[in-house]
């Protein structure tokens, strides 16, 4: 009988962790030194109308998390006393052609500003000295590259312009917000980027190994007395974890072979460290 209820109210994230995920979004450290000012200010707006549980209930079950980040974001600025969501998604387009879509346009008390969001998760290559995704792939350095060359001055597109002079606002300033994590070698602290300088000292950090270094690191771990748990990929969004937050898991859980994933390190019920495991073909993975 409550299959149908159970079902439905899986398509919703419980108030409680919508709360969590979105105290992760406001108050994290940025990964880029253009993010910090704007993560400064998107704290002191965190009112006391934030912590009402109210205010995060109906946000969507969403297994994209650059997405589900956009709602989180969205339902922060609806909920603040101080600013006003002008509009979200705003898609430029020419001849029926998506130039590109700027995420929010938010009047603030410093004026009308254009924010672009992301959420990223990038691996230190030591080689080249690129952060690269676990998917081989994306790479934090065309990201900021893009954000600076293209998506940033969307906001200044003549049809962004254009539609904000018909609804009286002024020019918007363009804002970055990137948010994340990056990992680095283990064992290898000492490796440097091709970003450094670029990058936010204060970012949250972890490391990462190959998959066929799994095993000997989970002994060391018990030898420790510490526990390796994988992480589901909403659980990316945090800083520390408490291992009650977690689901249990059985001994005999199989981890992910040839697929890349994030868990965490738990020592007295405590987050020790965020690991990141990718397949020994990393970063040359098959497409």
């Amino acid at each position: 009988m409550g299959g149908d209820g159970e079902l439905q109210a899986s398509k919703w994230l419980s108030p409680e962790r919508a709360l969590a995920l979105a105290r992760w979004l406001i108050h994290s450290p940025p990964l880029w030194l253009r993010s910090e000012a704007i993560s400064e200010r998107l704290v002191d707006w965190w009112g006391c109308e934030h912590d009402n549980l109210e205010a995060w209930s109906g946000i969507p079950n969403l297994n994209r998390i650059g997405i589900l980040a956009e709602e989180l974001l969205g339902r922060f600025v609806e909920n603040s006393k101080c600013l006003k969501l002008i509009k979200k998604g705003f898609a430029i387009r020419d001849e029926g052609r998506t130039l590109g879509e700027i995420d929010f346009l938010v009047l603030t008390p410093e004026g009308l500003e254009h924010w672009e969001l992301g959420i990223k998760f990038y691996l230190l290559d030591p080689g080249s000295g690129l952060f690269i995704g676990a998917n081989g792939r994306d790479r934090l350095d065309l990201k900021l590259s893009r954000m600076e060359s293209h998506q940033l001055p969307l906001g200044s597109h003549p049809q962004v312009l254009s539609w904000c002079e018909s609804e009286g606002l002024e020019k918007p300033v363009s804002k970055p917000l990137l948010k994340g994590r990056l990992f680095i070698p283990m064992g290898r602290e000492e490796t440097t980027s091709t970003l450094d300088g670029e990058l936010s000292d204060g970012g949250d950090r972890g490391v990462w190994m190959f998959e066929d270094d799994l095993d000997e690191a989970k002994e060391h771990w018990v030898q420790s007395e510490s526990s390796f748990h994988s992480l589901d990929r909403k659980d990316w969004m945090s800083r520390t974890l408490e291992l009650s937050s977690l689901k249990e898991e059985r001994e005999e859980r199989q981890f992910p072979l040839n697929k890349s994933f994030q868990g965490v390190v738990m020592k007295a019920g405590e987050e020790l460290d965020r690991v990141f495991i990718v397949p020994t073909a990393w970063p040359n993975l098959q497409v």
